[in-house]
């Protein structure tokens, strides 16, 4: 069962967080205020290449446009997977078609970054006993979301830390002085939202593992 635990905190350690650095997008700008196009179509199955090209000339990803008519204010959907763009990035916006070959300038919108919220965690452990229950001083607190932390709790049983809101995944574990027994409650809650100043409390039961020799 520890070996089990431990593999679990190991592999959230290897959890990838999101990243702020990268704008996901699948539909990209409008044609009304490129020189010349009043409407495209390739409804007939005739190709129109849209590329997006960053500042150096780097062709960051072709492809053809969805068959349809495409007239003044409306956007070209790029057909196939969705790629990945920086914020607050220069591109140029590419149409390769029968009436001529467009450009159009743009900059992706700013990094969305959520706001940043406290989030205190207060642990106490029952040792079959009932409540009042003893605050649990040096467990381990691993959360991950949109960012990251972890820490260990004070001699009261808390920890306070600031984090971006989001859903977060947090791990508490506890070893105890006793090499043959722990304390250790793993994944409390799936999803913990902080989207406030948010408080959670921990009930951690003491597990033995097996007796002294």
């Amino acid at each position: 069962m520890r070996k089990i635990i431990l593999l679990f905190i190991a592999m959230l350690f290897c959890v990838t967080i999101v990243q702020a650095s990268t704008l996901t997008t699948k539909v990209e700008l409008e044609i009304s205020s490129i020189s010349g196009i009043t409407q495209l179509d390739n409804s007939d199955g005739s190709s129109v290449s849209v590329s997006i090209i960053n500042s150096t000339g780097g062709v960051i990803v072709t492809r053809n446009a969805a068959a349809g008519i495409y007239k003044t204010n409306m956007s070209i959907v790029m057909i196939g997977a969705k790629f990945n763009l920086n914020y607050s990035t220069n591109y140029t916006y590419r149409l390769i078609t029968i009436y001529g070959n467009f450009s159009y300038n743009f900059t992706t919108p700013t990094d969305p970054v959520p706001a940043v919220y406290n989030f205190s965690i207060s642990i106490v452990e029952d040792t079959g006993l009932g409540p009042p229950y003893s605050p649990v001083s040096g467990a381990e607190v691993n959360c991950s979301g949109y960012s990251y932390y972890a820490g260990y709790t004070a001699t009261s049983g808390n920890l306070s830390f600031n984090v971006n809101a989001s859903n977060y995944l947090c791990v508490f574990y506890k070893t105890s002085d006793d090499p043959y027994s722990y304390v250790y409650n793993g994944v409390f809650n799936s999803t913990i939202p902080v989207n406030s100043q948010t408080n959670y409390s921990v009930l951690l039961t003491r597990i033995t593992m097996g007796s002294p020799p």
